[in-house]
């Protein structure tokens, strides 16, 4: 091999090794944005998880309350404000998949359940997975009873 050549593949070997330095700089980067992102899409499950928690009990306890009870003071001048939810059709004992209860004009309030917390409920009462899912799909999702029957949210992936 000739001088001349030598030094062409040594200067290319060099221009090699430096852009797999800037390669190896941007991968370490973008995995620090990953994690980033990972970080705050988690914090932000969290946060949903806390709302979604909170309105769920306020819906329990909602459903809790027998007709005409009312926890709120006598003299409160906003009787209108703290709707009773009588009627509500709710899926007994499965309080902790209740995500809340949706209201549309002139119909009825419908129970909301979340459909992989309704899994965990009934696995956690014994079933194993497929058992649960049989369970809801044939006897909740597969159910009708009227405008009131249930409404189970099948969240979507990440």
């Amino acid at each position: 091999m000739s001088e001349s050549e030598l030094d062409r593949v040594t200067k290319r070997n060099v221009l090699l090794v430096v852009e797999n330095e800037h390669l190896k700089d941007q991968l370490q980067r973008l995995r620090e944005l990953v994690r980033s992102l990972h970080r705050e899409r988690d914090e932000a499950k969290a946060v949903a998880a806390q709302y979604l928690d909170a309105h769920r009990d306020v819906a329990v306890s909602e459903l809790e309350r027998g007709p005409g009870e009312d926890d709120r003071d006598p003299g409160d001048e906003h009787k209108d404000l703290g709707q009773q939810y009588d009627g509500v059709m709710i899926i007994e004992g499965a309080n902790s998949a209740l995500m809340g209860v949706g209201q549309r004009c002139g119909q009825p309030a419908i129970a909301i359940y979340s459909y992989d917390a309704l899994v965990a409920h009934y696995m956690a009462d014994g079933m194993d997975e497929g058992e649960a899912i049989e369970w809801i799909e044939h006897n909740i999702v597969g159910a009708w009873l009227g405008e009131g029957t249930p409404i189970v949210l099948v969240e979507g992936d990440d």
